[in-house]
This record gives C-alpha cells, sequence and structure tokens, in this order.
C-alpha cells in the first residue's frame, strides 16, 4: 500500500486485509464484492482493482494516475490465458474475456482497473446481483464483460505496452517473470550496445513474410545510432542475395558490409586447410560466392555439404562415394530444418545427416552458428567489442549456444524454431537464468515498445 501511494495511487485512510473464507466455492468477483462492500462508505472519487499475482514495473505505476475510468492493456502480444479487450468503434471497450480470439482482440488486460465514482457504481451494483443470483463462482470480468456488451458501462483502454509485467499463476509464468525482470535490469547495458546483429530465417523473416515490426525495430536503432547487421548460416545463395532479400522483405536499406554468412567462415576454414579437391553439395549460388566451380572427378579431398536446394540424387550418390573413399566431411553449419512461411524444409544439418549415415563416414569439421568466431569476425568487421554486441536469434541449439561463452549478449526471440516449451527442457539455460547474457524476448512489437519508452533517456 505505501508503494501505491509513493507512485501517486493514494488509498483510502482505511487499511484492512480481508480473508475470503468461501475462496474454495467463490472467484475473484465475490472477494471484490467484499473488498466494495467494506470502503463503498469512505469518501474516494477514484479506485483502482489490481490482483494481487501479477508483478509490474515500478515506473508503469507511476503513470497510472488519470481521470477517465479504464482498463489497462498490452497491446504487443496475445496471451491464451490472459484476458482480452475488443475496442468499439467509439473508442470504448465493447467486451472483456479470455475466449476472445487473435482475429478480433484489442489488446490483452494486464489485470489492473481504474474506476471513477459513477463507473465504479455501476460495477458495484452488477456484482452485486451475481452475487445475490447465487452465482459466486465467478470472474470479475464477467461483470464487466456484461456491463460492455450492453453499453451501460463506459471505460477506455490504458495502454501500457512497453512496460514489464507479468502474471504469475504457474512454474512457467514465474520463468517468464524472471526472464522479464532480468530484461528490466540490464536494459540500460543493453541500450548502450553498439552494434545488433539479427538472424534471418525465424527472427526477422519467415520466408517472403517480415516479422512483424522487425523493419520498425531495425530502423529505431539506426535512428539512434546503433549499428545493424545480418548474421546468417543459410548457404544456399551468396551475400548479395542475401542483401536483396532483406532489403526486398524488410523495405529497408542494406549496406553489403552488415551481411555476413557462413560461406564467409566456410572460405576462411578451407583456404587455411588447403585441399586441393573438393566436392560441394552446393547450389551454384553458393559456388559463386565462395569464387570456386565444381569438381567433375570422382577424387576428393573434402566433401562439403550445405544448404543445398538444388540437390540431386546424383551429388548425394558422388558424395557418399567419395566419402567412403576419405573425403573429409565438412558441414556448413548443423542446422537441420529452415523455417519458411509454409513451415519447415531440410537444411544443411539434416541434409548432411543423411549422407553421413548413408557413407558411414564422421562429420570432419561443422561451420557456421554455433562456431564462435562468426560472432567475432562481425565484431572485427565493425571496430566494437564482444560485449558491446546484441545478437536477435531463434535458435537456441545454434545461436544461443554460439554466443553463451561470449561477452556478447543474445535475445532469443520465440518467432522461429523456438518455442518456450522448448526453452524450459534446456536445464542448463535455465539453471543459469540469472546469471547469464541470454534475454527472452516473445517479439518485436513488446521489444520496440519497450526500446522505443528507454533509448531516449540513454
Amino acid at each position: 500500500m505505501e508503494f501505491l501511494q509513493k507512485q501517486g495511487i493514494h488509498s483510502c485512510k482505511k487499511h484492512e486485509l480481508l480473508v475470503n473464507k468461501e475462496y474454495s466455492s467463490t472467484n475473484n468477483m465475490y472477494s471484490l464484492g467484499m473488498a466494495f462492500d467494506n470502503v463503498w462508505n469512505e469518501d474516494w472519487n477514484t479506485v483502482y482493482v489490481l490482483n494481487g499475482d501479477v508483478v509490474f514495473e515500478k515506473s508503469f505505476l507511476k503513470n497510472a494516475s488519470g481521470e477517465s475510468s479504464g482498463v489497462f492493456v498490452d497491446k504487443t502480444m496475445y496471451i491464451e490465458e490472459s484476458m482480452k479487450v475488443i475496442l468499439g468503434e467509439d473508442g470504448y471497450i465493447s467486451d472483456i474475456s479470455k475466449k476472445i480470439g487473435e482475429d478480433s482482440y484489442y489488446a490483452v488486460s494486464v489485470d489492473m482497473y481504474r474506476f471513477q465514482r459513477e463507473e465504479a457504481e455501476i460495477f458495484y451494483k452488477r456484482i452485486k446481483e451475481i452475487l445475490s443470483s447465487g452465482r459466486v463462482n465467478q470472474w470479475t470480468e464477467v461483470a464487466l464483460s456484461e456491463l460492455f456488451r450492453e453499453g451501460l458501462l463506459k471505460m477506455v483502454p490504458i495502454d501500457i505496452s512497453g512496460y514489464i509485467w507479468w502474471e504469475i499463476d504457474n512454474h512457467e509464468d514465474k520463468l517468464r517473470t524472471l526472464f522479464r525482470l532480468n530484461l528490466l535490469h540490464d536494459l540500460p547495458d543493453l541500450i548502450n550496445c553498439k552494434l545488433f546483429v539479427f538472424d534471418l530465417d525465424g527472427t526477422i523473416n519467415l520466408g517472403n513474410r517480415p516479422i512483424d515490426r522487425a523493419p520498425d525495430f531495425i530502423e529505431l536503432l539506426r535512428k539512434f545510432g546503433k549499428y545493424t547487421a545480418f548474421l546468417t548460416n543459410n548457404s544456399s545463395m551468396t551475400n548479395q542475395d542475401h542483401k536483396e532479400i532483406i532489403e526486398r522483405i524488410l523495405g529497408i536499406d542494406v549496406e553489403e558490409r552488415e551481411v555476413f554468412s557462413s560461406l564467409d567462415h566456410l572460405k576462411d576454414y578451407l583456404d587455411s586447410k588447403k585441399y586441393e579437391k573438393i566436392f560441394y553439395v552446393l547450389n551454384d549460388r553458393a559456388l559463386h560466392q565462395l569464387g570456386v566451380s565444381q569438381n567433375q572427378q570422382l577424387e576428393a579431398d573434402a566433401v562439403v555439404v550445405g544448404f543445398d536446394t538444388e540437390i540431386t540424387y546424383e551429388k548425394m550418390r558422388k558424395a557418399v562415394i567419395l566419402l567412403q573413399k576419405g573425403a573429409d566431411l565438412i558441414v556448413v553449419y548443423p542446422d537441420m530444418r529452415c523455417p519458411t512461411d509454409e513451415g519447415f524444409i531440410p537444411n544443411a544439418g539434416s541434409i548432411s545427416q543423411l549422407i553421413g549415415s548413408v557413407s558411414g563416414e564422421k562429420v570432419f569439421y561443422v561451420g557456421g552458428k554455433p562456431y564462435p568466431q562468426m560472432i567475432v569476425d562481425i565484431a572485427s568487421r565493425f571496430g566494437v567489442e564482444l560485449s558491446e554486441i546484441v545478437y536477435f536469434v531463434d535458435r537456441i541449439y545454434t545461436d544461443i549456444k554460439m554466443v553463451e561463452k561470449l561477452p556478447a549478449k543474445a535475445f532469443l526471440m520465440l518467432t522461429g524454431e523456438t518455442n518456450f516449451e522448448d526453452l524450459l527442457d534446456d536445464t542448463d539455460l535455465i539453471g543459469g537464468l540469472e546469471t547469464n547474457n541470454v534475454f527472452l524476448v516473445e517479439n518485436f512489437r513488446f521489444l520496440y515498445r519497450v526500446f522505443e519508452r528507454i533509448i531516449v533517456l540513454f
């Protein structure tokens, strides 16, 4: 209560903890009815209703005061288990429910409400009507939904998008909250980083479709003088191809030096090994990037396998035979599948696994991500320290593993291959949650609003 008062939310002089002894057979509407009964005759004009299982960023509460009755909402995500609101054409909320679908919702309620006395009286009256009818096991929002749909209660959405909050109902919610608190704690260091590096497929785009708000977020960083770069394992095309695709999909300008791929690292590695004859399971465009031509002989010191979207049975057959003759198996990178707007397709890791399993040969070398040299090289290209890099990714087993032992920071996006259940299965990552350099960000809509609010302060 003292904390709320410090944020400018002044309470009644009467402070009392009420215990709902009928808790097992009622719900939060019953408890709220008890609270209203207890304070209704006090002298107040505004009342705030908060659920006790929601964690809020302190600065959010500083902006909680206002004149209109409203529902505090977050427009940056859709949460299945949360209350969602629909906005009417008149600007007032027309419904609130957990059952509202993603195609029609306006925002997610953060379980905080502000009522002026007039709207509170309408709300309180409906609560008493519902409870007196015997419907005691109801959510508070049932009363709100009825009043909204009947047009009897006028409340506006109060947008707190970009502030840190989360509702804690279970262990999974607790972990999400810890991730968000870690992000909040480290925001000053993250904002002050100089180079922001983005993985491509699954992070900023899905096939030919941009990830929502990714272009806006990149432009926001550039506006405030940050370097941006694009790092990809995708070996099916040249860096110029990647540049043109990024520009076409995201609608932004990209400099040539901003693109760094697994083929850049592969070229350096092959030059260091000085193989005389190499057979490539790669696209013609990739061979052009490397500046080489295909080995047509049935002899080779190494077989290089990447993301070959022009692969043929004959090419696989020749690779298998050469490996059985003693050639080294070099995998450009280990990604098993590539996310597209139509679903996942085979990637370098799964292609090499097929070839290796037939030949019986073990992999001699795996390049690309998660090889740390990729980040080291791009830091050198931009003249920044590793600690000044933030890397945005969608995979744990390649991208996160690449930076977990480096001073660079990683943002794990839930926009591509990884979902939160995958994250829970990674005991090492979860075990070091409060000390590692990995931050969870569900989407760019959320991150854009966070950075937009904070970056001007630094």
